[in-house]
């Protein structure tokens, strides 16, 4: 299933930025088979996710 959510390098407004947010939770639903498929080491994968899902959070409480 593609990501039905938009990701916006450099969001300049809330709704933007609430989308990349919606991005990286919706990336981090993947299971370790639909990880795999895609080339990447779950571990890794997993650790990248958290760290994105971390800074669209922070750049969204940015935007109050």
């Amino acid at each position: 299933m593609t990501n039905p959510f938009t990701y916006t390098k450099t969001p300049s407004n809330r709704k933007q930025a609430q989308g990349n947010v919606n991005y990286w939770h919706f990336e981090g639903m993947l299971t370790n088979d639909e990880i795999e498929e895609l080339g990447h080491v779950p571990a890794s994968y997993n650790s990248f996710i958290k760290e994105m899902k971390r800074d669209a959070a922070a750049t969204l409480s940015t935007f109050k």
